[in-house]
Parts: structure tokens; sequence; C-alpha cells
């Protein structure tokens, strides 16, 4: 067998998989938080089941008098076209073939062969962490607005709505926010989470909303609000950016965390996901977040839907190979109205 031939054999999709899986993705929060399920289409568009809550009581009757046959609760179907991620890199000779890697001995050099299987390898999870940078996004903006607007430089805006009702997107006037000398940031929390017709069990503050909760309460105040022993020491590693989120505590049944991640934009200017003073409130079990993924338009994915579908190939005059890969995402939010954004100051 050639050498040519077996280093094709390495690049199949199924090895690319390989690779991928024995090489674990970074921590997301919003993705790992709350889009614990995963399906898979094998169309363009997702096709969405939501049966609308039945939340009416039992009428009186008369025992004596036939019960009336009430209908089954409605269902509203949606269909949505994902997004389209495909990013793509060329196995540049001068770049990764001829030149010494870096940390490659001097005194026993990689081949040609062994230096190109590194750069597809080293490719490939720059384009997973890129695509998955893009996962945890869409899945931020549908949880924290009830909604996912898609645009890119060649691709048309699109809204998805989720529909979350008006009373769940709230910005605090007067008296009411944060800023007030006379403010309680505390129980104003807590009466969100009661207020909520699926009560919070997570809370995400931006790092601007944390600081108005130290500025109008006491360590000791906080302290007493908070058990850390439940869940003490938690710290998620966030793939978006190099710090972490803030785990501070529970305040009685509910987690509260500080996010304060970011991610550069397409002309490279950073864009904080919780800007401003924001506090964000969520039943992480009624929302029923899904990791949607749609049809790969590719014949060799046989235009089945996966997560993420890798593929290297070749063109001639000039000879060069590249990898590329490619996912159809959409996180869909079943229960918007499990979610509450608040805009404190």
């Amino acid at each position: 067998m050639s050498l040519k031939t077996e280093v094709h054999l390495m690049y199949t999709t199924k090895t690319l998989l390989g690779v991928l899986n024995l090489n674990l993705a970074f921590e997301t929060f919003f993705l790992n938080m709350f889009f614990r399920q995963e399906a898979t289409f094998d169309t363009e568009e997702i096709d969405l089941d939501k049966v609308l809550p039945d939340l009416s009581v039992a009428p009186y009757i008369s025992p004596v008098v036939a019960g009336v046959v009430q209908k089954d609760k409605s269902m509203q179907t949606s269909s949505f076209k994902p997004a389209y991620h495909k990013p793509m890199h060329a196995i540049e000779p001068d770049k990764h073939v001829y030149k010494r890697r870096p940390g490659e001995a001097f005194n026993t050099p990689q081949s040609a062969a062994q230096r190109e299987q590194a750069a597809v390898s080293d490719l490939l999870m720059l384009q997973r962490d890129q695509v998955m940078r893009a996962w945890e996004k869409q899945a931020s903006e549908a949880i924290l607005n009830g909604e996912v607007i898609i645009e890119g430089s060649n691709y048309p805006k699109t809204q998805v709505s989720y529909q979350r009702d008006n009373e769940n997107t709230i910005t605090y006037t007067g008296t009411d926010k944060w800023d007030d000398s006379g403010a309680k940031p505390l129980d104003a929390m807590e009466a969100e989470v009661t207020d909520m017709d699926y009560p919070a069990d997570v809370i995400v503050m931006s790092k601007e909303a944390w600081a108005l909760v130290k500025a109008r309460h006491t360590d000791a105040e906080i302290a007493a609000r908070f058990d850390k022993n439940n869940g003490a020491g938690i710290s998620i590693e966030l793939g978006i950016q190099a710090s972490k989120i803030a785990y501070k505590g529970m305040m009685g049944e509910v987690h509260v965390y500080v996010h304060n991640g970011f991610y550069h934009d397409e002309a490279g200017n950073k864009q904080y996901i919780m800007s401003g003073a924001k506090v964000l409130y969520v039943n992480s079990v009624a929302v029923g977040g899904v990791r949607c993924f749609g049809s790969i338009r590719d014949p060799k994915a046989d235009y089945k839907g996966f997560p993420l579908f890798p593929k290297t190939f070749e063109k001639d005059d000039p000879a060069g190979k590249f990898l590329q890969t490619q996912s159809a995402p959409l996180m869909v939010v079943g229960n918007a109205n499990a979610t509450r954004l608040v805009t404190v100051k």
C-alpha cells in the first residue's frame, strides 16, 4: 500500500469524527445548562411541534347530567430553516508540511506526511471550536431573548422567534432600578423567581448586575442569603473566552452564576454575551432546550443530519488539500416562558 493511499484512508470522515471524539470539546455554559437534548433531521427545514398548555379547571356539573366531551390540547407546528456553517482551511505545504512544527525535535524531524496529519488534526480542532462557539452564541441568544437572529456577511438576516410573552422581558424603571439608593436587589431577585409561571432554578447575572448587588448589600447580607456549601467551588470553563463563569452559590433553591463571557464577531470586535446590567431567570427543566441539526448539503453526507460533518478534498493545478467542517444548527427553546430577562439599570 502506498504512502499516499495510507494518508487518504486517514482522512475519511469516519476517521475525522474519531479524532473529534478523542479531543474533547471545551465546556459551554448555555449549551450544557439549558440544551441537554439533541435531534438531527434529514431535511433542510426543522419541524417543531408545540403542545399548548391547558390550564383550565374542571367545570362544575350535576352528577345526574351527562358529561361534555372536551377538546384535546391544541398543537402548533412550526418549520425553521437552521443556520449553516462550513469553515474551510487549506493544507499549505510551505506552512504545514515543509517547516518544522512548534515543539518538533531538531534531531528527529517528522516526515512530510506526519506534519500533514498533525496539521489536519489541528485545523479540525480549530474548526470544531469555531462552530461550537457559534452554537453557544446561538444558545445564549435563544435563552436570553426568546428568539434567535441569524445573520452573516453571506446570509440574509433571519429571525426565529420562540414566542416568549412580553411579561418575561422586563426593564426596571424609577426606584426599581438597582442603581437607586433604596434598591434591594436580592429581594427583587427572590420576587422574580416566585413571580414566574415556571419558577427559576438558575439565575445568570452579568458582571455589571452583580456589581450592583455588591453595592446595595453588605457582605454579611449576601452571605446570609447564599449557601455556598451546596455546589461550592463550581467553576465552569468557557471555550468562548479565557476566563471563567463565577458560581456564587444557592439562593434558596436557585443556583446563581455571574457570566462575563464574550466572543469576537466577524469584524474582530469583542461582543459580551450579557452586556449591561442584566439578570436572567430560567427553569432549566421546563425550558426544554434542544440542539437541532438539519441536513448537511453535501452528497458525501448523503444529505443526512449531523452535528458536525468534517471532510477533506483535493484540487488540482495548483494541487491542494482542503479541510472543511459543516453544520446546520438551530438551538430550539421548547418553552420560552420558562425564561425571564430583566434589565435592572
